[in-house]
């Protein structure tokens, strides 16, 4: 798709002002992240084991809703990577440099999440797991194949695997040789599995195929950039409000979407049921299984995310700047830094606040056990939490203003993939 085919058609107004950029995927981007935060800033400043959002008998609402807000992440982030993909590839208009790009950026990633974004969560050398970051890079490698292929093609094929992933989940086979074992690990169940021939464990939490479906999906959306504002705004509300009126109907119904069969999430109740009070219903009704994402999680997820597409501005009504709406951008435009230093800061935090208080906290300092489990009486609540988060926040905010000037300022190749 020529660069020219973007900008032939009325330029959306909130982006006018840089070529080439929709400020309302940076917003969305930068909203995700920065609730992606409060769930980092949740694992590390309380007993987990103890209190878990998802199990109705350790949890509350409010305890429930500050893990199911976050749940928007993931999901955001792949389904904003595929579209932001789609644009990259009309703005350079060649599919060489393209396939170019998305192989160095995945190698990248799944280097980054096996030394940096690793060493990040325990403090310990040699620490990983195939998280986000890992499932992201692969999917960047995927997807240098994946861009040649015409897409009305690629978008049967990613609504395909987002609806009937987890049917195959059931009929798991029993996998005698550790490549297969290890192979269906990384890419479809979530899970341990033998590095052959070593035998050393490796944890996938986002295995490849159901993440990778939603950056497809992204992708194809991405093309839908190209119409003018209005015309692309109503299809995303139109398209939000769809995937979000599929969700509370399959939901409430139980007939399909969400499974039985649980992997990840032993908390996860499959599917709904009126409870002895309204807060526990709604903890049930809200309550589907990510890991691997369902189709009820799926919708649930993205719905609001493409509808906020439909929907954002940069300004607020009366023409201003928002200011909030301008600091989600700027988290936006530099995800990655983001993401590298808000691990680093919410792991500091947690030692510093926990010294001041007096936690025991050996199992989070350097040099710990990646293994260790957190000690009795450990963590704080959700006021802690939310003061901590706000605070992360706001030394991000300087973070991410200074680097992001730096990239304006300077034109090191290295800046684009960071």
């Amino acid at each position: 798709m020529p660069a020219s085919d973007v900008t032939a058609t009325r330029p959306d107004p909130i982006s006018s002002h840089r070529p080439g950029r929709f400020d309302s995927i940076d917003q969305v981007r930068g909203a995700v992240m920065v609730l992606m935060a409060i769930d980092h800033v949740r694992w590390f400043f309380t007993d987990i084991s103890a209190y878990q959002p998802e199990s109705l008998a350790n949890t509350n609402l409010w305890l429930f809703l500050t893990r199911w807000i976050t749940h928007f992440c993931a999901p955001g982030f792949f389904l904003l990577a595929g579209i932001a993909i789609c644009l990259y590839g009309a703005k350079i208009d060649s599919e060489r440099d393209l396939r170019h790009y998305l192989l160095s950026r995945g190698v990248l990633l799944i280097l980054l999440e096996l030394t940096i974004v690793g060493y990040s969560w325990v403090f310990s050398p040699g620490y990983s797991f195939g998280g986000v970051i890992w499932s992201l890079g692969c999917s960047f490698l995927a997807m240098a194949a994946l861009v040649t292929i015409r897409r009305e093609v690629l978008l049967a094929g990613a609504a395909f695997f987002l609806c009937f992933h987890n049917l195959f989940l059931d009929e798991m086979p029993v996998l005698t040789n550790p490549w297969l074992a290890f192979l269906w690990r990384a890419l479809y169940q979530p899970g341990s599995a033998a590095i052959p021939p070593a035998g050393a464990n490796y944890f996938f939490l986002f295995p490849i195929i159901p993440w990778l479906a939603m950056m497809v999906l992204g992708y194809t959306l991405g093309h839908y950039f190209r119409r003018p504002a209005a015309e692309r705004r109503l299809m995303f509300v139109r398209t939000g409000a769809a995937m979000i009126a599929g969700f509370i109907v399959l939901r409430i119904t139980g007939i399909f979407g969400n499974p039985d069969t649980l992997w990840i999430s032993p908390t996860t109740p499959g599917l709904f049921s009126l409870q002895p009070d309204l807060a526990s219903s709604v903890i049930n009704f809200l309550n589907t299984e990510k890991y691997p994402p369902s189709l009820q999680f799926t919708l649930m997820t993205l719905g609001p995310i493409v509808l906020w597409l439909g929907l954002s501005r940069i300004d607020s009504s009366d023409g201003k700047p928002n200011p909030i709406n301008n600091a989600l951008t700027l988290f936006g435009r530099v995800p990655l830094f983001y993401y590298l230093c808000h691990l680093y800061l919410i792991h500091l935090l947690a030692l510093a606040v926990t010294s001041a208080a007096g936690q025991p906290n050996d199992w989070i300092g350097f040099g710990a056990d990646p293994n260790a489990s957190r000690p009795d009486g450990y963590g704080f609540g959700l006021p802690v939490i939310y003061l901590a988060w706000a605070v992360a926040t706001l030394i991000l905010y300087v973070l991410c203003r200074a680097y992001e000037r730096y990239k304006r300022t300077h034109s090191h190749a290295w800046l684009r993939y960071l």
